[in-house]
C-alpha cells in the first residue's frame, strides 16, 4: 500500500480489523518507493472489465490490474489501498526502511528480540514504528 502512515487508521478500522476474522492487522514492513520500483513493483491499475478489454492490456500484465466496477449492488473499489505489486515474489532488502507494529509494547518487544537473537532475523529494520502513536484514533485490537 502507498497509504500515508497517519491514514492507516482508516484502513485499520473496526470492520477491517475484526480480531476473529481480520482483513488487515496492525503490522507491516515498509521500503521506499525507489527500492520497490527498482525491484519491479508498480502501482496497480484500477480498471473495469470493459476497460481492461478496451485497453488491450496483455495477460502478462494482469498482475497489475485490480477490479474497479460500479453495479446495482454498489462499488467494487480498492482505490483506498493505493496498492503496489510486483510479479512473483518481492525480495526484501536486508535493511528495510522499517516495520510497523501495533503499539509501543510491541516495538520494545521486537527491538529486544532482535538485540538478543540477531541471527534469527533475516532482515534488520532501520526503524520500528508503533501505529498507535502515529495513528491517533486507531481502533483498539
Amino acid at each position: 500500500m502507498d497509504v500515508p502512515f497517519q491514514a492507516l487508521k482508516y484502513i485499520l478500522n473496526k470492520e477491517n480489523s475484526n480480531p476473529t476474522n481480520p482483513r488487515y492487522e496492525p503490522y507491516g514492513i515498509f521500503v521506499t518507493k525507489k527500492i520497490a520500483y527498482k525491484r519491479g513493483c508498480r502501482s496497480v491499475l484500477y480498471l473495469s472489465d470493459a476497460e481492461l478489454e478496451l485497453l488491450k492490456i496483455p495477460k502478462s500484465e494482469w498482475w497489475r490490474v485490480v477490479k474497479f466496477e460500479a453495479s446495482s449492488e454498489g462499488w467494487i473499489s480498492w482505490i483506498h489501498e493505493r496498492e503496489w505489486r510486483c510479479p512473483g515474489a518481492f525480495k526484501m532488502p536486508n535493511t528495510p526502511s522499517g516495520v510497523l507494529v501495533k503499539d509501543p509494547s510491541d516495538a520494545e518487544n521486537l527491538r529486544d528480540r532482535i538485540s538478543a537473537e540477531p541471527e534469527k532475523f533475516k532482515i534488520k529494520p532501520r526503524s520500528i514504528i508503533p501505529l498507535s502513536v502515529i495513528c491517533q484514533g486507531l481502533p483498539r485490537f
